[in-house]
């Protein structure tokens, strides 16, 4: 049998069924004696209204590898916001992986526009610090729970659709999911070849709904 291979973003939700220190910043640096971190107005981020940790923790995307390997936690970020209403000076306080600290920094460094802080009602350059949540949804939990009971969670197994390699991920919720098994060892080498080394989570969707790509 002739497999097709694309290349995808997989990320499964099978509800039930298949139920560190690292900073970055930016290349210009603003020195301590330029930067205030009490303020009479905080700076505004456009569309953020005044709760910045919902904003990000709503808005910066989950990486999808730190989903399978079940990566959550609290990742603090800072950062200044300049007088002119720019982004400088970002790192991360409070680490959990570099998956999830590499997410809110390129999303914090892309931010804007900002509307800078206030003091004595002048603009300023002003520290931020802010708490991004990565929490996993049951789901998600149940999925890498299951890839770890099959020693697949260091090491992303290759998945299968519907007789399609799926070489990076996807979306197939639950209420579309037919079957879902697991092949291992020599047998998963046999039928797929080396990529199959780590093994193979081959899944079958119902007829006429097929996977979201």
């Amino acid at each position: 049998m002739i497999m097709k291979s694309y290349k995808f973003l997989f990320l499964i939700i099978v509800c039930g069924l298949f139920a560190v220190g690292m900073s970055a910043t930016n290349s210009l640096m603003l020195s301590n004696d330029s930067v205030h971190s009490v303020v009479d107005k905080m700076p505004r981020l456009k569309g953020a209204k005044n709760d910045l940790p919902a904003h990000f923790t709503k808005n910066i995307p989950y990486p999808a590898e730190a989903r399978l390997q079940a990566l959550e936690g609290d990742v603090w970020i800072r950062f200044v916001v300049t007088a002119e209403g720019t982004i400088r000076n970002v790192e991360i306080q409070k680490s959990v992986d570099p998956m999830l600290d590499d997410a809110v920094v390129s999303y914090v460094e892309k931010s804007g526009p900002w509307k800078p802080g206030l003091l004595n009602k002048q603009v300023v350059n002003t520290q931020m610090s802010v708490p991004v949540q990565f929490r996993l949804s049951e789901s998600d939990r149940k999925f890498a729970d299951q890839l770890r009971a099959f020693n697949m969670l260091e090491e992303r197994p290759l998945f299968v659709i519907d007789n399609v390699i799926v070489e990076d991920y996807a979306a197939i919720y639950d209420y579309n999911v037919e079957s879902v098994r697991v092949i291992k060892g020599k047998k998963a080498l046999d039928l797929y070849g080396e990529r199959a080394k780590y093994g193979v989570v081959v899944i079958k969707s119902k007829r006429g709904t097929p996977p979201i790509y």
